[in-house]
């Protein structure tokens, strides 16, 4: 696998090597900060209309005091979790759909897959939202990582609000 998304890093140039990781990091910290009112309204009104739904597993297992694979946690979520998922649905599926069947529809296709994938009902609209914009990162900045910085920030923010509450 790690070859298959090595080769379509190459062949999808989905990193622009004028850009500098420094820059990338910087862009995909404003990013998350742009698009964060956005996810925040979008989850709220998911929670209202979705009430009866339960979180993910490792959310309830944050909210209910279970910290004991805390750190396994944090490191799948703000590094493992990122890059694979960036790697596969921008960099492979997005570039893939986008050259067979256009832009608006492999943002679309690629968003609900990438929102199918969580097995989450509560949180499948911010994150058909979320994906959207990591999209929309990604054709703006020629670079995968700045989705990637931006995936794993939003992902520490998460993790964060949900110890604090």
């Amino acid at each position: 696998m790690a070859c298959t998304l090595l080769y379509f890093v190459i062949e999808n140039k989905i990193y622009d090597r004028e850009n500098n990781w420094i820059t990338d990091f910087f862009n995909g910290t404003i990013h998350t900060i742009k698009v964060w009112p956005i996810l925040f309204i979008v989850g709220w009104l998911s929670s209202l209309l979705l009430e009866g739904y339960e979180a993910q597993d490792n959310v309830l297992r944050l909210q209910n005091g279970n910290y004991g694979n805390i750190g396994t946690i944090i490191i799948t979520a703000c590094i493992i979790a990122p890059i694979t998922e960036e790697l596969i649905f921008r960099g492979m599926m997005y570039p893939l759909f986008k050259k067979s069947i256009g832009v608006l529809w492999g943002f679309v296709i690629s968003s609900l897959i990438f929102s199918f994938i969580h097995y989450n009902i509560l949180t499948f609209s911010v994150l058909f939202v979320f994906s959207c914009c990591l999209t929309y990162i990604y054709e703006r900045s020629n670079s995968i990582i700045v989705p990637i910085v931006s995936h794993s920030i939003f992902n520490g923010i998460m993790i964060i609000l949900i110890l604090l509450k």
